[in-house]
């Protein structure tokens, strides 16, 4: 194990001197159905030009949450007794005997590559015989639910081992193996508040480990020499180049017949989308008829069918505003009331047939 130290008050300032266990899962393209979720955004957080994302209030109250579920981990493990110990210390942010809360380690031989267990239990014990990593998870129902198409995402009912948690995680755990040179690893997760699982033990793999510091080299690299990574969807394209300049991309080949069938399967998916709205407004007209004036519509036995309500809704005309009262629109704006973005868009053409 290496020498570990504890968390600096700015956490986030430490985090972007470096490559941490939650970027690793975004640098292997396993997050780019997050906000935020690409190499570039990242990037863009690590030079200090967006601020760190803040997660929102599912990640706030993962965060609450952690202590508990860990608790719950080394009750298991170690009992009521030192399990309550951990826990009034884990609250206080303090360590308590061989369970360690609040650490960062680096690599020694990478000093970039860092983590932050979420609890390190450093000293041998009858339970455990070498150092371990524990990784609190919390998660809702739906997100929480293994997708048979896609294994490596969600949590698996019937596999407890390391096969049963998302590859992301799984990448996140091995960096933190390989940080703190470590070699055994466990994922506590709670589920809709109220299921409680233990996956494990995850055994460091040297050969994922390897993957997971070339995709952290290369990026630090980037980081370093203030290069970009390149963009991986619209949204980087339209943070990277705001403005489009006035020139055109040509393309053919194989990547022209690529777009034009992309594009085919935009317009038919859009067709459907339109069609699928169609349906849905007439069965809610249908629907509508036979509810009449009443807020409910509900069979003998009480089943509710549909409710309805009145929404209220105001309107600014700012135009008219600006034109009419140019004063008051340019102090609104002064102090904030009133203010301007922009984006870039982008629309598919209508190829001809």
């Amino acid at each position: 194990m290496y020498r570990y130290r504890k968390i600096g008050k700015d956490f986030h300032a430490e985090r972007a001197r470096g490559v941490g266990s939650s970027d690793i899962p975004t640098l292997a393209g396993l997050n780019l159905q997050y906000e935020n979720g690409t190499p570039y955004m990242l990037w863009r957080q690590k030079k200090g030009i967006d601020p760190p994302s803040a997660g929102g209030e599912r990640a706030d109250w993962g965060h609450r949450l952690e202590p508990l579920i860990l608790a719950r981990w080394v009750e298991k493990h170690y009992g009521k007794i030192a399990a309550d110990e951990y826990l009034a210390a884990k609250i206080r942010g303090r360590s308590n005997g061989p369970f360690k809360t609040e650490t960062m380690c680096c690599h020694p031989e990478y000093p970039w590559a860092m983590s932050h267990a979420d609890l390190l239990i450093t000293e041998p014990t009858e339970d455990h015989q070498e150092p371990v990593i524990v990784e609190a998870k919390s998660s809702g129902f739906f997100s929480a639910k293994r997708d048979e198409q896609n294994p490596d995402a969600g949590f698996s009912k019937s596999d407890f081992t390391a096969n049963g948690i998302p590859a992301r995680v799984f990448l996140q755990v091995q960096w933190q193996l390989f940080t703190y040179g470590v070699r055994i690893a466990f994922v506590a997760v709670l589920i809709d508040t109220g299921e409680w699982r233990e996956y494990g033990p995850i055994i460091a793999d040297p050969r994922v480990q390897e993957k997971c510091l070339a995709l952290g080299q290369r990026f630090q690299n980037l980081v370093d020499t203030n290069t970009p990574p390149q963009p991986e969807d619209w949204a980087d394209v339209a943070t990277m180049w705001p403005k489009p300049v006035e020139q055109t991309a040509v393309i053919g080949g194989d990547e022209e017949l690529r777009v034009r069938e992309m594009i085919g399967r935009y317009h038919a998916a859009g067709k459907r989308e339109k069609e699928a709205s169609a349906e849905r407004e007439d069965i809610k007209n249908a629907i509508g008829i036979l509810m009449g004036e009443n807020a409910y519509l509900r069979s003998p036995e009480g089943t509710q069918f549909a409710s309805s309500w009145t929404v209220d809704n105001e309107y600014v005309k700012g135009a008219e505003i600006k034109k009419k009262y140019p004063a008051d629109w340019d102090k609104f704006t002064a102090d904030g009331f009133i203010t301007k973005s922009s984006r870039r868009e982008m629309r598919p053409a209508k190829l001809k047939s």
